[in-house]
């Protein structure tokens, strides 16, 4: 049952993270942090066990990575267009912050590498999926949304469960 009641308090957990980030994405500083807490409370086993040292370089981390991806976005100083720049900053984000949780939180690194792909290519699906059925033009924008779905699929693939060619 606890098991049960842990994983329910984490899903609540990240639909509250996805509501901030589908309502303040773009431009808020604090997604970056609330996300990488986020990260960190699927990682731990324990309340304890989120104050170390690692946990705290991953959260430094995972602030910096959403505040470069941020600027990237915000300032179009490469002559790609709007599409391929947005596609390539998010591919950037997905690396970096995936890297990041294999160096810091000791994450598998076969799962890392599987993690990159994965996550990129269910987001370019999501963007494909809502400009054709215009997903975000609905009441539920700040929780249906390019940035929730990119961190439910990062979720998903740092720390769903296992296939078995990655045990």
């Amino acid at each position: 049952m606890k098991s049960g009641s842990v994983l329910i308090g984490k899903v609540i957990l990240f639909l509250c993270c996805a509501y901030l980030s589908g309502e303040h994405g773009i431009g808020y500083w604090y997604v970056g942090p609330v996300f990488g807490m986020v990260i960190l409370v699927f990682h731990v086993t324990s309340v304890k066990a989120l104050v170390s040292l690692r946990n705290g370089l991953f959260l430094i981390a995972s602030t910096l990575i959403y505040a470069l991806v941020n600027h990237l976005i915000s300032s179009s100083f490469l002559t790609l267009t709007s599409a391929a720049y947005s596609r390539t900053i998010v591919l950037l984000g997905t690396v970096l912050l995936t890297l990041a949780q294999g160096l810091f939180l000791k994450a598998s690194w076969r799962r890392v590498l599987i993690a990159i792909p994965g996550i990129f290519l269910f987001w370019s699906l999501f963007g494909i999926l809502s400009n054709t059925f215009g997903a975000e033009e609905t009441r539920f924008e700040t929780l249906i949304n390019g940035v929730t779905f990119w961190q439910g699929s990062y979720l998903l693939f740092m720390f769903g469960r296992r296939p078995p060619f990655l045990k």
